[in-house]
């Protein structure tokens, strides 16, 4: 039901101060226009409040709208790591709030909203279907990524975890890149993924993947190996490395 239109509705509909039909009701409020100077005062006013109650109940909902196409998804949850469950309510979507979990915020962090803010334009960007919209997510993914590299984490966070920490959001700037189309810059951050993280084998693959897409088999040869030596028993880059025979 609306509510503004219910409210309008109530108004209009009250009694003539005669007790007789809405006519006459309207006969009297003219000869109490007549009778009383405050008359016009009083419509004006009424007429001041019922436009305030419509802006705000305008307002409340757009509020309520933009809310909620900000927050987290519960399908976008799901994809994420555990530590994305742990932000402040006010980071979901209403279907997505059940799995939150504070406990799961890790010890010395301050960035972690970032991080997942840019997994979750990352994966809208994958879904958007038209390129305006996809490359906005994009943007977006690419700049909350950037704000969780040039944060200053806490002490209690070790240097093993920022380093960590740092190579995944690495890996998925450059994932976020790659789709961008900006390939010298997407190279760039796998190649530090493999600094700061050498046995993690998913940059690699990635590496792999674009250069034997762009038929340069001697670099990608060579990105398979560079792998290997840090990840010798990585499937994935077995798999890749049997393409090259």
């Amino acid at each position: 039901m609306n509510i503004s239109k219910l409210f309008l509705k109530e108004t209009l509909n009250k009694p003539s101060p005669s007790g007789r039909g809405l006519g006459e009701g309207l006969l009297d409020q003219s000869v109490a226009q007549d009778a009383s100077p405050s008359w016009r005062l009083n419509q004006s006013l009424l007429k001041v409040k019922r436009c305030t109650f419509l802006v705000v109940l305008f307002l409340f909902g757009s509020h309520l709208a933009r809310a909620e196409q900000f927050g987290i998804t519960l399908t976008e949850l799901k994809q994420m790591p555990g530590m994305c469950r742990a932000l402040s309510e006010s980071h979901y979507a209403e279907d997505a709030k059940s799995l939150r979990n504070p406990n799961l915020y890790p010890a010395g962090f301050t960035s972690i909203h970032h991080f997942c803010d840019g997994l979750k334009y990352l994966l809208r960007a994958d879904k958007s279907i038209d390129a305006q919209s996809k490359g906005g997510h994009l943007q977006e993914a690419i700049g909350n990524f950037d704000y969780v590299l040039g944060a200053k984490e806490h002490k209690a966070a070790s240097s093993t975890q920022v380093r960590t920490y740092h190579a995944m959001t690495r890996f998925y700037k450059a994932e976020a890149l790659r789709r961008a189309g900006k390939t010298s810059a997407m190279i760039a951050e796998y190649m530090k993924v493999t600094e700061l993280k050498p046995n993690y084998p998913h940059a690699y693959a990635q590496l792999f993947d674009y250069y034997l897409k762009t038929g340069d088999r001697a670099e990608a040869a060579k990105v398979i190996e560079m792998g290997l030596k840090h990840a010798p028993k990585s499937k994935m880059l077995l798999k890749r490395k049997a393409k090259l025979r």
